[in-house]
């Protein structure tokens, strides 16, 4: 699942900083970096709708919350194991 609407509102900006405050926001390297892929790889991942799920912060800016992504990769690799 992905939040593709940019924040606009204060309270959008707002619920965006508090996400990131609370649950570390990974960024689209890290991400890459964890899962053994390549940032455009990483992006068709998203365009197929198949990502882990991120958040949007600004226009061009988007950021992977760490405990969602976490639970993706998991629940990804149980599939996997199936």
């Amino acid at each position: 699942m992905t939040t593709d609407k940019m924040p606009g509102t204060r309270e959008e900006v707002a619920r965006a900083h508090a996400v990131k405050a609370l649950d570390p926001v990974l960024t689209r390297e890290e991400v890459a970096r964890a899962l053994n892929c390549s940032i455009p790889t990483l992006e068709r991942m998203h365009a197929r709708g198949e990502g882990p799920p991120r958040i949007k912060f600004a226009i061009q800016r988007w950021g992977y919350p760490s405990s969602k992504f976490l639970a993706w990769r998991e629940a990804r690799e149980q599939q996997a194991r199936q």
